[in-house]
């Protein structure tokens, strides 16, 4: 293959959005299938941690999603069953290695959106909402994915490279083989904490 570099990307979370809007900012053509509705999806994944942050910023997203959520410089870690304070993450620590030493309470959906509001500016950048990847394969120079859109039909796409960002039950990965490794989820749970904050974990339980 020659001319622009092309790149196939399956998945409409903020994994998946932020890799193409990196590389349609450098040139490349990206084109994108999401399953699901990128536009409704369901809230989760709340916590976007300082090192993320630092990258959303130079994208330009961190302006956008600061005004949808919370800065929490604090993180707690708490034992479900006993309330038992596991330990205590004072951010500030970090002042002197990131631009943002606090986390950001801003649900993967509301993230979601901002980063597919913004592909929109590069024209190298296609995104198919309500599109499922069906079936993928490789040769030497390529890689052939087949996609059924939301209108219900069936389209063939090449690429040179293919990203899977389809989750825990990637087609991608159950296409090529490749294992994921789960692991049970551990006892306890988080509490961010805003500068005026709640303090009773319980209301997080």
């Amino acid at each position: 293959m020659s001319g622009t570099r092309s790149v196939i990307v399956v998945g409409g979370g903020p994994v998946g959005l932020t890799t193409a809007l990196m590389l349609g900012r450098a040139g490349t053509r990206v084109t994108l299938f999401e399953q699901g509705d990128i536009l409704h999806q369901e809230p989760r994944a709340t916590t976007i941690h300082a090192a993320t942050l630092d990258q959303l910023d130079e994208l330009g997203v961190y302006s956008r999603i600061e005004p949808l959520g919370i800065i929490c410089p604090t993180m707690r870690y708490w034992d479900r069953a006993t309330g038992e304070l596991i330990a205590e993450f004072d951010h500030a620590v970090l002042a002197a290695e990131t631009s943002h030493p606090w986390v950001l309470q801003c649900e993967q959906n509301k993230l979601s959106r901002v980063l597919f509001e913004m592909t929109a500016a590069f024209p190298s950048i296609e995104v198919h909402n309500g599109a499922k990847v069906v079936a993928c394969a490789q040769t030497a120079d390529r890689v052939d994915v087949r996609a059924r859109l939301s209108n219900g039909t069936e389209q063939a796409y090449s690429a040179e490279y293919l990203v899977g960002a389809d989750g825990a039950r990637s087609t991608v990965r159950e296409q090529f083989g490749i294992p994921f490794r789960r692991s049970g989820w551990a006892a306890y749970c988080s509490q961010a904490m805003p500068p005026t904050s709640i303090t009773r974990w319980e209301q997080w339980a």
